[in-house]
């Protein structure tokens, strides 16, 4: 009895989802019709593209510059109201985290699985590429970087999420709602079939029930290309010719690709769409036995397929094609060619009996998501029986033995034929520091004979977030039953009714058969097709068909949002869940475009002139303020925290209700307090000051506590505010934002410390920013750490030291420093006699003026203090006293 005559084996995992944008391809069926036309999607960029992007002139007009990449449409664009995204955080998000949150619902929808009502639990394992976004774009505009620094700890939470790697896996899990392990991988180029591979053992284990794996690759500026350097990786003429003897390197591209994995039992119980059954998955690592770290490995990559052979039970020779790795290069391909024979021969000695290709020659290398990209490929190529041709291969490569292996490269569209085992594939991936991949997956058991087909008139279901998203729909599923005019009405319906998420706006239809459901959607037959009402408006009549069809009713019950159990209208049948378009997303650009201007050459002053009385009145002429009222005014500054626009909010619309979680709470409680001067908690904000209304109310209630500059000292207040002339010393603690520039950060602070245990030291320091422009610290960082103490009384600063105790624990350091502060406050101080240029006390008159000293009981740390001691005076004259001017502070009265 043949494999195929043979009851089926349930052991394995099934792929029953596939999602992904590719260039030239916004889904996977593109990607399919790509592929199987023969068609390449590399993009040549001409001289005014590159320009824009800001690649430099000397660049593009170096011979060896290719200005070849292959790119991803529309990686600008997002739909952040469908997940809940502000439009400032979803600005400051990575594109590659958002283009992969869309992949993992569109993925989970062809699954037909509904986070909300799938009862296991939903892992997600990938991985991306270098965030260039944020040093592309974010990092450009040097205020936003500087900013970024400054608030980390503090508000800098939106940036940090969005831009590393390590959330791109917890906010999908967080965002959909999914339970299971959430891991993110990075092993270079190997990465996204890694992670299949982690999903595949996670499953296995039942670690979780279902699992999405994948990985994204996308890089800014996408119009940019390549320098060609003879040996390395990159192709010289643009075209990633594997395994020819032209072949030079790889071009780089841009994508994302996720797939659902479930066991396969569960997979058939459920009567899910199996693409392809994982049979057998493999990991190892070069090490050491290699040329070099980024070389490859012929018995690294030997040892990883000989292992999914073994995991999947089966022979070499019933393996019919290998999607390869295929990067094109002179010492990768034929390493690899040799490899994959190694192997092969472990178990067979038979010759060019399997057939080999590369996704890469259509598109070049997706990096991270170049290796569940070849997977998607070869599970549509078991699903479609063809097998597509792997593009540019005219001649083999002189240092590929191909007669003597048991490959060829597979040069046009192939018939996939179906021999006496299911058709059956390897997929390889190899990351640059050698961690390989490969998996083995087959055809998917035929379905039992004796199913029992549904007919009769069928109830489709479709909703969406908002009408235009419904509308899209609509239109998106009727022009794909016109085009699979073959596909089974049941199992359309089905599908939607149970794998799909329903959403506010609502719309339903019955048919009989796929071509009058097609039709009817089409045409949008009002007597047909059933909408829900708009938000606010009145829901129409009930129609006379619903009180004497049942399919009617049931709708009409679900079109307003009454519960139904569809799974009961499918009992007795063998309906099943199939591949359907996914959610129509709104394409609405969240972007901050790169900075590219240059620094201006320095212009001459303007010569003053004068100016005639009459345009010296008008433009002197005071302008009347625009005065809002406390509504209007919080609304705006949440706008500008958010980007939502609030003018149709009222006073009870809470912030929940705009889209605000817990995280930008907490970022809108510090703002509110950098802005009022008022302390307002998280627990507020979800309590009492939850709404609109009573936060403004709060707020201008409160306003009159915030500081305000005093009347009597208007000189002083205003040479607060404005900023003064920096020091050349005052930069020395600062790394430089770029070259020529006086503007630098700090990459480290004291200032959370300083916060929580000195407040005195902490007015002293604010006093210090606003008088010295760029100031974010008024301190160099010792080499050693050590501790800043201050007290603070009446006229000005009576004493600071620094300190290195080595011995006591902290906690009684921090209650001996308490005692400490309370005796010196108890002590009357006089105001210091002498102001240095700082308007601080001189450093001569400081060394010699009424200390008070330390506690007694730090015995034998009398010296480390003196050694470490110094004033006030001696801290600032270093780095801030030549650039001030004398009227910078009040030397008497002034408490900061």
């Amino acid at each position: 009895m043949s494999d195929a005559d043979a009851p089926p084996n349930l052991e394995g995992i099934a792929l029953i989802g596939l999602a992904g944008r590719f260039p030239g391809a916004r889904n996977a069926r593109e990607l399919w019709k790509n592929l199987a036309g023969g068609l390449e999607s590399v993009a040549h960029f001409s001289e005014k593209e590159l320009r824009a992007s800001g690649i430099p002139e000397d660049l593009t007009r170096n011979a060896d510059y290719v200005p070849t990449r292959a790119t991803l449409d529309d990686a600008d664009k997002f739909d952040a109201s469908f997940f809940g995204f502000t439009p400032r955080d979803a600005e400051l998000t990575d594109p590659q985290h958002r283009v992969f949150l869309e992949c993992s619902w569109h993925a989970l929808e062809d699954a037909a699985i509904d986070p909300e009502r799938y009862k296991g639990s939903i892992g997600v394992f990938a991985g991306a590429s270098l965030n260039t976004y944020l040093l592309d774009n974010i990092a450009s505009h040097r205020e936003q970087l500087a900013d970024f620094v400054a608030q980390f700890q503090a508000d800098g939470y939106p940036l940090l999420i969005g831009s590393d790697k390590d959330y791109l896996t917890t906010r999908v899990s967080y965002k959909l709602d999914l339970r299971g392990p959430s891991v993110t991988v990075q092993t270079a180029c190997s990465t996204s079939l890694v992670a299949v591979v982690q999903a595949v053992n996670a499953l296995l284990s039942y670690q979780c029930d279902a699992a999405l794996a994948g990985g994204v690759s996308i890089t800014f500026p996408q119009a940019r290309g390549h320098l060609f350097q003879d040996g390395a990786i990159l192709s010289k003429d643009g075209h990633c010719r594997a395994f020819d003897a032209d072949a030079t390197g790889t071009v780089f591209g841009h994508g994302c690709g996720v797939v659902v994995l479930k066991r396969l039992a569960d997979a058939v119980a459920d009567h899910d769409h199996i693409y392809a059954v994982i049979k057998g998955a493999a990991l190892n690592n070069d090490g050491a036995g290699k040329v070099s770290y980024m070389a490859p490995s012929v018995d690294g990559q030997a040892e990883v397929i000989s292992l999914a052979h073994a995991l999947a039970g089966v022979s070499a020779e019933t393996i019919d094609y290998v999607e390869a790795h295929g990067t094109a290069t002179p010492l990768g391909d034929p390493i690899e060619v040799a490899a994959l024979t190694q192997a092969f021969r472990a178990t067979t000695d038979k010759r060019g009996f399997c057939h080999l290709g590369t996704v890469k020659s259509n598109f070049g290398h997706l990096e991270a998501a170049a290796g569940v990209t070849g997977l998607i490929k070869t599970a549509l190529a078991i699903e479609n029986a063809q097998i597509p041709a792997s593009l540019h291969f005219q001649h083999p490569n002189p240092q590929i033995d191909f007669v003597n292996s048991p490959f060829e490269v597979v040069t046009r569209l192939t018939t996939w034929e179906r021999k006496e085992h299911p058709r059956r594939a390897g997929v390889s991936s190899f990351g640059v520091g050698g961690t390989n991949a490969h998996v083995v997956v087959e055809e998917a058991p035929s379905a039992p004979s004796d199913e029992i087909v549904s007919d009769g008139p069928q109830l489709l279901v479709l909703s969406a977030k908002t009408r235009y998203a419904l509308e899209e729909a609509t239109t998106q599923l009727g022009q794909y039953l016109k085009a699979h005019p073959q596909v089974a009405l049941a199992d359309v319906a089905f599908t939607l009714q149970m794998g799909r998420r329903a959403f506010e706006h609502r719309r339903f239809v019955i048919a009989n058969k796929t071509a009058e459901a097609s039709k009817l959607l089409l045409r949008r037959d009002r007597q047909a097709l059933y909408t829900s009402p708009l938000p606010g408006k009145p829901a129409d009549l009930a129609p006379a068909e619903v009180s004497t069809n049942k399919l009617a009713a049931i709708g009409w019950k679900w079109l307003h949002g009454e519960p139904v159990d569809f799974a009961a209208l499918h009992e007795g049948t063998s309906t099943r869940r199939i591949s359907l378009p996914g959610y129509v997303f709104e394409k609405k650009r969240f972007w901050i475009e790169p900075d590219r201007s240059t620094p201006a050459a320095p212009v001459a002053a303007p010569v003053a002139t004068a100016q005639p009385a009459a345009a010296a009145a008008a433009v002197e002429e005071p302008v009347a303020p625009v005065i809002l009222s406390p509504l209007d005014d919080l609304k705006a500054f949440l706008k500008d925290q958010s980007g939502i626009d609030l003018a149709a909010a009222t006073p009870t619309t809470s912030l929940l209700e705009l889209g605000f979680d817990s995280l930008f709470l907490t970022q809108i409680a510090i703002a509110l307090q950098r802005r009022y001067g008022l302390r307002i908690t998280l627990r507020q904000l979800l309590g009492e000051l939850a709404d609109l209304g009573p936060l403004a109310a709060y707020l201008e209630a409160n306003r009159s506590k915030t500081p305000t500059a005093t009347p009597e000292a208007p000189a002083a207040a205003a040479a607060l505010t404005s900023g003064m002339p920096s020091a050349p010393a005052q930069h020395g603690p600062f790394r430089p934002l770029q070259k020529g520039s006086r503007a630098g950060v700090l990459s480290k602070t004291q200032q959370t410390w300083l916060e929580r245990f000195h407040p005195p030291l902490q007015r002293a320091h604010r006093l210090l920013q606003k008088a010295h422009a760029g100031a974010s610290c008024p301190l160099r960082r010792p080499a050693r750490s050590r501790r800043l103490q201050a007290g603070l009384e009446g006229d000005g600063l009576s004493h600071c030291r620094q300190s290195l105790p080595r011995r006591a624990p902290l906690g009684r350091r921090r209650q001996r420093l308490r005692r400490h502060h309370a005796r010196l406050r108890s002590r009357p101080l006089r105001p210091p006699t002498g102001v240095c240029h700082a308007g601080h006390r001189r450093a001569d008159e400081a060394r010699h003026g009424n200390r008070p000293e330390p506690p007694a009981r730090w015995r034998g740390r009398r010296a480390a203090l003196r050694n470490h001691r110094t004033r006030t005076g001696d801290l600032l004259q270093h780095g801030f006293g030549s650039g001030a001017r004398r009227d910078s502070y009040r030397p008497h009265g002034h408490r900061p």
